[in-house]
């Protein structure tokens, strides 16, 4: 019933925008796997609530539970899509230097993961920031060896 629920809800939000109709379901989600104790599946509803909350313009209550998210330690691409939301979070708020540190916090993450496409959609928004600061070469170059790794991964986007 939980996963029925956190699907749902990443589909009402990732796919439809409705972010309103999926909070319920990711809070209900959450709230199952924490009575049954699955760590992993909380990270994730967490991380899913703290988007949310972030399109919902609710910016306390996404940083809030993307680090309860991070201090779960449940491990696996969580962890480092809790570093990515974060620094999304940053960036939209319009906090650079804060957003750079938690991109590159995501970057090593997946790097010593081994975790190729996350590691090219890091240096994706790594390169996005670099050009908001008027770095334009060094945009160039995060773009590239984004690209680069789509390329090895067969990403063809």
């Amino acid at each position: 019933m939980a996963e029925i629920q956190f699907r749902m809800a990443r589909t009402l939000s990732y796919n439809l925008s409705q972010h309103r109709r999926a909070l319920p379901l990711a809070r209900r989600s959450f709230m199952i796997f924490k009575r049954l104790g699955l760590r992993r599946p909380m990270s994730a509803s967490l991380n899913l609530l703290g988007v949310i909350y972030r399109y919902l313009g609710q910016y306390g209550r996404s940083a809030s539970s993307l680090k309860q998210s991070i201090g779960l330690k449940a491990g696996g691409f969580q962890t480092g899509q809790a570093w990515t939301n974060l620094g999304n979070l940053a960036f939209s708020r319009g906090r650079l230097d804060e957003a750079k540190r938690y991109f590159d916090k995501a970057l090593r993450f997946f790097q010593a993961s081994g975790d190729r496409i996350d590691q090219a959609l890091v240096q994706g928004n790594l390169s996005i920031l670099a050009r908001v600061k008027g770095n334009l070469s060094k945009a160039q170059d995060l773009l590239q060896r984004s690209l680069n790794l789509k390329r090895l991964v067969g990403d063809r986007r």
